[in-house]
């Protein structure tokens, strides 16, 4: 396992008809890709001739007796339980995403893990798809699967030899997830004798409640450039509300989340609303203006 991870290249596979891109220099930012193992799964089929989810039936599942482990797309999707993922507070029953060649997230990044972060704190080294964290001089090895209709947490105490695994088939990425891997942060020192609380189910209201009050300052942000006045606003106000803010909430937030709009939906459907609501407020109202001439 690499102690540091020190770059992140954006490869596009030959499926994709996007460009390649190196986003990151050597040693000056980390991000995880799901592009770079969608990379070796093609690398890996391309060297042995076989399909990457054959492969892995062949030379991993079917040695260890894994017979309910499987490939999605390999006939065998009716056997994953239904997901759901999170709305407002309620999770929403949702059919099984498209992991195909052409697809973001594909069959070898299935279970993503977008940081360190998460179970047993923010420290922590990472190495394909593995974070490597120490508690109490004793080593743990944590992975956190995140795809948007399920959540999974697996960690390894090798002294111990023993293993954990955590399976939710429900995806809320701003919600529930953090409280999953907060759930399975509990488990962990659990095992390791630390006493530790499960969290409270009254912090996921009280989140809930906070990012809906979020929502609705930004839904309320939007329909008022129908009500201010355009002279009261000036052109550089015109300006910064119109077109600078609406850019911001939606070309801002692709940029920093690294995820393509149509996963951000998938992950966030709420949130992808709201902000696409609002935005589109304040561009209708500011061609409305424009077109009145009250600017």
């Amino acid at each position: 396992m690499k102690s540091k991870a020190s770059y992140t290249v954006f490869l596009t596979p030959a499926r994709s008809s996007r460009g390649s891109q190196l986003r990151f220099l050597k040693d000056r930012q980390f991000r995880y890709a799901n592009e770079n193992y969608n990379l070796l799964s093609q690398i890996i089929e391309a060297a042995t001739g076989v399909p990457y989810g054959q492969q892995l039936s062949e030379q991993i599942f079917a040695p260890l007796g894994l017979e309910h482990s499987f490939v999605v797309g390999q006939g065998r999707d009716a056997e994953i339980n239904q997901g759901h993922v999170g709305v407002l507070g309620h999770f929403v029953p949702t059919r099984l995403t498209n992991y195909g060649p052409s697809s973001w997230i594909q069959t070898a990044s299935g279970a993503t893990c977008s940081s360190i972060d998460g179970p047993l704190g923010p420290e922590g080294d990472y190495g394909f798809g593995w974070i490597h964290k120490t508690l109490d001089g004793e080593d743990i090895f944590v992975h956190v699967g995140k795809v948007p209709t399920h959540t999974t947490v697996f960690a390894l105490i090798p002294e111990r030899s023993i293993g954990i695994t955590l399976t939710v088939n429900a995806g809320d990425f701003l919600i529930a997830t953090p409280l999953i891997e907060d759930l399975a942060d509990s488990i962990i020192r659990q095992v390791l004798g630390e006493h530790c609380d499960p969290p409270k189910p009254h912090v996921r209201e009280f989140r809930q409640i906070v990012l809906g009050g979020g929502y609705l300052g930004i839904v309320c942000l939007g329909l008022a450039g129908w009500f201010i006045r355009g002279k009261k606003a000036g052109k550089a106000g015109f300006l910064a509300y119109h077109v600078l803010l609406p850019l911001t909430l939606t070309v801002g937030l692709r940029h920093a989340s690294g995820t393509p709009y149509s996963w951000l939906w998938k992950f966030a459907p709420a949130t992808s609303i709201t902000l696409g609501f609002s935005a589109a407020n304040m561009i209708a109202s500011g061609i409305c203006k424009a077109a009145h001439g009250r600017q």
